[in-house]
């Protein structure tokens, strides 16, 4: 199993080891020495001793995958990945457990949608609503803001203005891409990310907040070229998400900190420095891993472009200093898509000329 130092992967491997104690059980932690912020080795290790299992670490640089973002390790599949973002250190983690002779990879994948790690302004109201008396809001709004180092009337502005939970439903419904090199005549968002999620009768953001975020894990996965190990993640069990969904979200939230309930139910197996921490180390910020604009510059001849689907001039306006995190993400994934493409379209031609038939037959 690979452990973050995070609560999700540590709650995993500590509860699976209480409960299969015969269970052979390796850890693999991921770490970058040139980004010290992100640094979770001190949690991974607490994590193992509490487990009683011996743990590997790989030093990986995030920025070695700066231009290709590992695309040729992707096995040919029907549809590109959704893991567009990690394809080559996904490759380096997978890659050290099938030289152990490791087939079977255990992941948290889902567990932040699963128990709620939902600590916006918005999940204040519902707590309201749910504890009817709204004098309640004025110590959940102090317990946020003290948390997140914010100050209580900048929090109450925000419950106020319902700022920062229309930015979240947004991600979810927006029908319209706001980047600006995204062809919005000819790229429209026209389905749904889920079949019905935006037309489903939503009780609260929060709710929406696991729905598509469990759909996403559960499609957030693919295939490692020459790679015969198996992902399974045992948070996406359909009983355990109908139940965290059904909750009130009173249960998920105490004094202020989310996953209370995973806290809860795990704390006789955690190491207390991740049963107290907060968030993992940062680092992971797409605007910080890649060079957008040999990124940008890679696209522009590319079959994206040719289509209409992506705008010339804008991708030779892309400058990594004013990037928005939304315009990596986007980049990232035409990248991945372009060369999905390429490799799709080299794989056919070689059919074609094994088969003796044209072009044109396998389009």
């Amino acid at each position: 199993m690979a452990i973050s130092g995070g609560l999700d992967s540590a709650a995993l491997v500590c509860f699976t080891r209480a409960t299969c104690p015969d269970l052979s059980l390796h850890l693999l932690h991921l770490y970058s020495s040139s980004v010290p912020v992100a640094d979770e080795r001190s949690k991974a290790i607490a994590v193992a001793e509490k487990a009683g299992l011996t743990i590997a670490f790989l030093d990986i640089d995030p920025h070695t995958y700066t231009n290709d973002l590992g695309c040729q390790f992707e096995s040919i599949s029907f549809t590109p990945t959704k893991s567009f973002l990690t394809l080559g250190l996904t490759h380096a983690m997978r890659r050290k457990f099938s030289d152990s002779g490791i087939s079977e990879l255990l992941s948290g994948d889902g567990g932040d949608q699963l128990f709620l790690r939902f600590r916006t302004p918005s999940l204040i109201k519902e707590l309201v609503a749910e504890g009817g008396r709204s004098g309640r809001y004025v110590r959940h709004l102090a317990d946020y803001a003290a948390l997140n180092s914010e100050s209580f009337w900048t929090i109450s502005w925000d419950y106020l203005t319902g700022q920062t939970a229309a930015r979240i439903s947004n991600l979810y419904t927006a029908r319209t891409p706001s980047v600006p090199f995204l062809n919005g005549a000819f790229c429209p968002i026209a389905g749904d990310a889920v079949v019905s999620g935006s037309t489903r009768p939503w009780r609260s953001e929060s709710r929406k907040f696991q729905f598509f975020g469990l759909r996403d894990s559960e499609l957030n996965d693919c295939d490692i070229a020459g790679v015969p190990v198996r992902e399974r993640k045992p948070f996406l069990y359909w009983p355990l998400i109908k139940y965290c969904m059904s909750l009130r979200r009173s249960l998920h939230t105490h004094e202020g900190r989310d996953r209370a309930l995973e806290r809860a139910a795990f704390r006789e197996f955690l190491p207390d420095v991740v049963y107290c921490s907060e968030a993992k180390g940062g680092a992971d910020d797409p605007r910080n891993r890649f060079d957008h604009a040999q990124l940008a510059d890679a696209l522009l001849d590319g079959e994206l472009v040719r289509r209409g689907l992506l705008e010339k001039d804008q991708l030779r306006n892309v400058e990594n200093q004013a990037i928005r995190t939304d315009e990596a993400c986007v980049l990232a994934r035409a990248t991945t898509i372009e060369s999905w493409l390429n490799r799709v379209r080299a794989r056919q031609h070689h059919l074609n000329e094994n088969s003796g038939s044209s072009p044109s037959a396998g389009r």
